[in-house]
């Protein structure tokens, strides 16, 4: 932006070029503007040529720029992507409240700089945006709630990319793909520590989906299998990263087992296993020869792994490089 402001006026065939209309495209960094006034002072011809846009809220910054977004966002009629930082949760939900006036947003990338314990109305106002594909929510805290009744077929979701990044139970988390059946990407981290009731469950339908991360610190094997087997999918890359202390997560018999009957179509798999601090026990795995060596795996071109720092170790399968 500030480059724009001093090559913009320096001679007329500088001002033609950086003027162009649709020949060329700007990324904005708020973080690196030097006033407000800087920006909102510009012709609506250059904000229409913005697709992209980085917010970094600092503390003496939200009051000052945010409103001023907000009332002039109809001007940002080619806007593709924001990615807002240390936004409170009355900002965010005035900020969504305005988004739906961009017809062309198609990433929406957001991290909280305060805990917010309700999402129900910051997700029902990220669901209405019509054009968006793509969405990340980092929330700032541990405890949040989300209470969405199940998608009907006139509040279904465009998104195909989502990344929760924040702490669910797994019934909220049914609800909420249950607005998303278009999804093909999925990230998930940091569920509930209390939330095992798995059996209960809903059954989720994401046909599309082809790729899954999930990292969690609470669920064994087996409650990560079931909560797999609700979800009706075709993965073709599944990176999982576990810290709950238990075996069967090194078992390759298993793994072998479960991949097999659930995802004969898999190109991709990698686990990343960090056994929790040793204290007076024992490590779960005990040395023996490397299992994660027969046909099956050799297939997949990974290679099993241990890192040991101090007391903290890690095991990995990864692709071999």
């Amino acid at each position: 932006m500030d480059i724009y402001i001093a090559f913009s006026n320096l001679n007329h065939r500088f001002q033609q070029l950086v003027k162009s209309g649709s020949r060329i495209q700007y990324e904005i960094n708020r973080h690196f503007l030097t006033t407000k006034e800087t920006f909102f002072n510009q012709p609506k011809e250059f904000k229409q040529q913005i697709y992209s846009f980085y917010f970094q809220l600092l503390e003496h910054s939200i009051n000052e720029f945010l409103p001023l977004f907000i009332i002039d966002c109809y001007s940002y009629i080619n806007l593709q992507s924001i990615i807002i930082e240390d936004i409170e949760k009355d900002q965010l939900i005035s900020l969504l409240n305005h988004l739906s006036h961009l017809p062309c947003l198609y990433s929406l990338n957001i991290k909280t700089t305060d805990s917010i314990e309700d999402l129900t109305h910051i997700y029902q106002l990220i669901f209405s945006l019509s054009q968006l594909k793509s969405n990340r929510l980092l929330l700032y805290g541990d405890q949040c709630s989300i209470s969405l009744p199940i998608a009907t077929n006139n509040q279904l979701s465009s998104l195909e990319y989502l990344d929760i990044a924040h702490w669910y139970t797994f019934d909220e988390l049914s609800a909420l793909l249950s607005y998303t059946p278009r999804l093909r990407c999925l990230n998930l981290s940091n569920s509930n520590w209390y939330d095992f009731n798995l059996e209960d469950m809903s059954p989720i339908n994401l046909n599309h989906l082809i790729r899954l991360s999930m990292y969690t610190q609470y669920l064994n094997f087996d409650q990560f299998q079931l909560f797999i087997e609700k979800i009706h999918s075709k993965l073709k890359v599944l990176h999982v990263n576990f810290a709950k202390r238990d075996i069967n997560f090194l078992d390759a018999d298993r793994w072998q087992q479960f991949l097999s009957q659930n995802f004969a179509q898999l190109e991709k798999f990698s686990l990343h296993y960090r056994e929790p601090g040793l204290g007076d026990d024992y490590s779960i795995y005990n040395g023996e020869s490397n299992q994660f060596i027969s046909p099956f795996w050799m297939e997949k071109n990974v290679i099993f792994d241990i890192e040991i720092h101090e007391y903290n170790i890690q095991y990995f399968l990864r692709p071999y490089k």
